[in-house]
């Protein structure tokens, strides 16, 4: 009887754990909404704007991502950076950026979605991170496109299977770029002499 009892609390348990990110969003539309004066800084709504581009990871890839996304695309484009440090520094630098973890499921929950954003771009330096945050948005029904960075061959081909819209291998479009530019005509300039 007792080992019955341990095998169906299991089962139970696994129905539960399974089903608890929809039980926590249908309470959430049921119950009523607290004060927003009442929340801590962790509990309130993530307001994005009139963005409608979000970028994750502002390094120097999601820094230069955000610009050229700006100026080359007109979007408006809203950073996600997790370092306290950093993201005031970029604030500084007039950048719109937010402070969260983007593989934590609580801040996705604290996304007002108003419907515009339709582009994320992963410039998350971690493989897994990259993943991670793939599954949620899918698994939480976002529909727009993604597009995401990765260090090897294979990582591409593991975000596209996670259903990055876009993957690229970071080094190899690097050198890509550089051989570009390289062979670019220009202007005759001192040639580099080895002595």
């Amino acid at each position: 009887m007792l080992a019955l009892a341990v095998a169906i609390s299991f089962l139970v348990s696994a129905v539960l754990n399974r089903l608890s990110p929809a039980v926590e969003a249908w309470l959430n539309r049921t119950l009523p909404r607290q004060q927003a004066d009442r929340l801590t800084p962790d509990d309130c709504p993530i307001d994005l704007g009139d963005a409608d581009t979000i970028v994750l990871g502002m390094g120097r890839v999601g820094t230069a991502t955000v610009e050229r996304l700006h100026a080359a695309h007109g979007r408006r484009a809203v950073g996600v950076e997790h370092d306290p440090v950093r993201v005031e520094q970029l604030r500084e630098q007039g950048y719109r950026v937010v402070e969260a973890d983007a593989t934590d499921i609580d801040f996705w929950q604290r996304v007002q979605r108003s419907g515009r954003v339709g582009l994320v771009v992963l410039a998350m330096p971690f493989q897994g991170d990259n993943v991670q945050v793939l599954e949620l948005l899918r698994g939480n029904g976002f529909t727009g496109r993604v597009a995401a960075i990765a260090q090897r061959a294979t990582d591409v081909e593991e975000l596209r299977a996670y259903g990055a819209d876009a993957a690229f291998n970071l080094y190899g479009s690097a050198g890509e770029s550089l051989a570009d530019h390289a062979a670019e005509p220009t202007e005759p300039g001192p040639a580099v002499r080895s002595e």
